[in-house]
């Protein structure tokens, strides 16, 4: 009866053997499947993430074509502001008391007015900055100016207002700064003229 059994063994593990290579294949194929499963579910969650993504930019750009759509008309209208203002300010006094020119004036000053609070509905705002310390994003330095009491790197003159919509920068203002130097006037003297 051993040798029965021994040789019955051999057999049995034999036809255990397709068995065994049958469940390692349906495992190992099991796991591709989940791997496969768990590949799609990332990209379907990537791809949902995008969607999102992509809507929300597209509101935001939508509300900010919405705010700033009269920008462009607003830059151009600044020219005629600055005409308007430019109209004013040259009257000579001689001509102020003429009742003619005097009514001239205050038309002008009603509409630039006007104009003024037509801006101010759309959150357009003017930029003067005198007084204040330069910022090089709202402000265009034209001259920078020694020999003044100003503190450096501030406004001590205003040659254009400049203008802003919601937080967006239209026209920068053009200024004149002050260096804080102090100019030596026996600096421009001959150096001969200073030893004698």
């Amino acid at each position: 009866m051993t040798e029965d059994t021994t040789e019955q063994q051999p057999a049995e593990i034999i036809e255990d053997a397709p068995e065994a290579e049958t469940e390692v294949s349906e495992n190992t194929e099991i796991a591709e499947l989940q791997a496969q499963i768990a590949d799609l579910e990332d990209r379907l969650k990537r791809s949902f993430a995008e969607q999102q993504n992509q809507r929300q930019r597209m509101l935001k750009d939508k509300a900010n074509a919405d705010r700033y759509a009269g920008a462009k008309l607003a830059g151009d209208l600044l020219e005629v502001m600055d005409n308007l203002e430019r109209a004013v300010s040259s009257v000579p006094i001689s001509l102020a008391d003429n009742e003619h020119v005097s009514n001239l004036t205050t038309g002008v000053q009603l509409v630039l007015e006007q104009m003024t609070q037509v801006l101010a509905t759309h959150s357009i705002r003017k930029i003067s900055p005198m007084g204040e310390m330069v910022n090089y994003e709202f402000h265009e330095t034209v001259a920078e100016v020694d020999d003044n009491p100003a503190a450096p790197k501030h406004v001590i003159d205003v040659l254009q207002p400049g203008y802003v919509m919601h937080d967006r920068l239209l026209r920068p203002a053009k200024v004149v700064i002050s260096s804080g130097r102090m100019r030596d006037d026996n600096a421009d003297a001959d150096p001969v003229d200073q030893k004698i």
